[in-house]
């Protein structure tokens, strides 16, 4: 870079630095409805509840009712009445008595795509709950390990000061400092990993409910 060697400038130091916010208790289950992969199962369910409704109505005649013969009436009622006009029945009713094992099959097909529809959006209801309880056990468990280490690093810091300080006094070489020293960076960094998986874990529990717990 054409510069003399110079001091390096940093940031925050670990212990600092931003930490993950605390999981309030008692998370509703209804945020998992959010969800994309469960919306979609919901929708899917919708569907094919639907589909049932349809096919039910294939059972019934398809008919419409036209004047013959005589006077017209627009009143249904006067349908029976014999001064009325002569009614002929056209369309398909006879359609569901020929067509009954057909339209049977039919309707017992969209009840088992119903109840796929239902295992399908069970699973994915499971799934979001298996995610959810992961990423809380992964939480507790990266919140552990952080606070042990932690603890550890302080052990080791008045470790290396100390060390530091006998070989400034005379009472032992510097081989004692490096390796007091090396020993204090080895837990810094999985410190920091730790750190890490503890975000990531907060992370993935966003994901699971599908966008926090606002």
């Amino acid at each position: 870079m054409g510069r003399n060697p110079a001091s390096i400038p940093r940031g925050a130091v670990l212990t600092d630095q931003y930490q993950p916010p605390t999981v309030p208790a008692g998370i509703p289950a209804a945020l998992l409805e959010r969800r994309p992969d469960v919306m979609s199962a919901e929708q899917l369910l919708v569907s094919a509840n639907a589909d049932i409704g349809a096919a039910k109505a294939l059972f019934f005649p398809n008919f419409s009712i036209s004047a013959a013969l005589g006077s017209a009436t627009h009143d249904l009622s006067n349908i029976v009445d014999k001064r009325a006009a002569i009614w002929s029945v056209s369309g398909g009713v006879l359609q569901p008595i020929f067509q009954g094992w057909r339209l049977f099959w039919n309707y017992e097909g969209t009840k088992a795509r119903f109840d796929q529809a239902l295992a399908q959006y069970e699973k994915a209801a499971q799934n979001g709950f298996r995610e959810v309880a992961d990423a809380l056990v992964s939480i507790d468990k990266f919140k552990s390990v952080r606070l042990e280490l932690e603890q550890s690093v302080i052990a080791l810091q008045d470790a290396a000061r100390l060390s530091r300080i006998r070989y400034d006094t005379g009472l032992a070489n510097y081989l004692e400092v490096l390796i007091a020293d090396q020993q204090l960076f080895d837990q810094e960094l999985l410190l920091a990993r730790s750190r890490g998986d503890e975000i990531n874990a907060v992370v993935q529990l966003y994901r699971a409910l599908g966008g926090g717990w606002q």
